[in-house]
């Protein structure tokens, strides 16, 4: 049996994470807390609790016409706290426990040109979403199950030898304890590349052994099956999370369609042979002119502004 101390503390960590934002202290904080056992048990009781209280709230309890009204951080601790505290003695009077522990916590993230969003689930994983990207996840008392839809996603795991973490994306399916590691998604073609820690990838292929990656690996995918593992700079690993992309002997035309997931701009390039010539550079995101102007200097080019979010690079022969 759980004493006090650590629910009480779980509720104040629950509340922390549906913040969906923490502080470098806090993440550190929560790592070091979430390391003992009866600690997570603690913070699964409190998830479980929260996800009853809504599973039998009122139906059209969503229907609201005005905002609700907004609740003190302390105040939110104290029903948290209650919360669960009460639903672990009703739990454990009715022997519920085995019966919620399927049960799933559904949520889902969207973002658009030039948004970059960073969710913290409730189990302490952190996903941080790159522009034009779509991730879902269901949490049980078993396991941990994310969708990346499409875009791009770094992901920092919580590690948790009971509920292991799975990514899938494309058909293929990535599976890891605690790690640091990207995946991208576009048009069912993708890549993994893996920053620290170790994951295995298992193609929709059905392959019957998965690709093991290491920190410092990648690999690329896509409907026909698995590339081979490559090396991969850890430190480029998610870099848009920092506002940095690397282009690596890519086409001028790709390099001006992915700026324009980044800035709302269709950029040109003249003449259109210049678009298959191939370079290698990397750049630092920063307002949309900035990053015309860095590229135009990296490329020696002219650029003429056709609007706001119009332009041509005129590429010299």
């Amino acid at each position: 049996m759980i004493d006090s101390t650590p629910l009480e503390e779980a509720a104040r960590w629950f509340a922390v994470l549906r913040r969906n934002m923490m502080t470098v202290d806090e993440r550190q904080a929560l790592d070091r807390w979430l390391a003992d056992d009866v600690n997570r048990a603690a913070l699964a009781q409190v998830e479980r609790g929260w996800e009853l209280a809504g599973r039998l709230a009122p139906r059209d309890a969503g229907r609201l016409t005005e905002p609700p009204p907004r609740i003190s951080r302390r105040v939110l601790l104290r029903a948290a706290g209650g919360a669960a505290a009460s639903a672990a003695a009703g739990l454990a009077v009715a022997g519920w426990s085995g019966a919620l522990s399927g049960w799933g916590w559904d949520g889902e993230v969207e973002t658009g040109i030039g948004e970059q969003r960073e969710v913290t689930l409730p189990e302490g994983s952190v996903i941080h979403l790159n522009v034009l990207s779509r991730v879902r996840w269901r949490l049980t008392g078993a396991e941990r199950q994310v969708s990346l839809d499409s875009g791009d996603a770094l992901f920092t795991v919580s590690r948790n030898p009971e509920r292991p973490f799975t990514v899938r994306a494309g058909g293929g399916v990535v599976r890891v304890l605690g790690t640091v590691f990207s995946v991208s998604l576009r048009d069912g073609a993708g890549g993994i590349a893996v920053r620290e820690g170790h994951v295995a990838f298992t193609s929709g292929e059905g392959k019957p052994e998965p690709v093991q990656l290491l920190g410092g690996q990648g690999v690329r995918f896509d409907p026909r099956g698995v590339g081979k593992v490559t090396a991969v700079a850890p430190d480029q690993v998610g870099e848009w999370s920092d506002h940095f992309v690397t282009f690596d002997q890519a086409e001028l035309g790709e390099v001006a369609r992915e700026l324009g997931r980044y800035f709302p701009l269709k950029l040109r390039i003249d003449p259109p042979e210049a678009a298959k010539r191939r370079v290698t550079l990397r750049l630092k995101l920063q307002d949309q002119n900035s990053t015309l102007e860095l590229l135009r200097q990296l490329l020696d080019a002219r650029v003429e502004r056709k609007g706001a979010s119009r332009a041509v690079m005129r590429i010299p022969s």
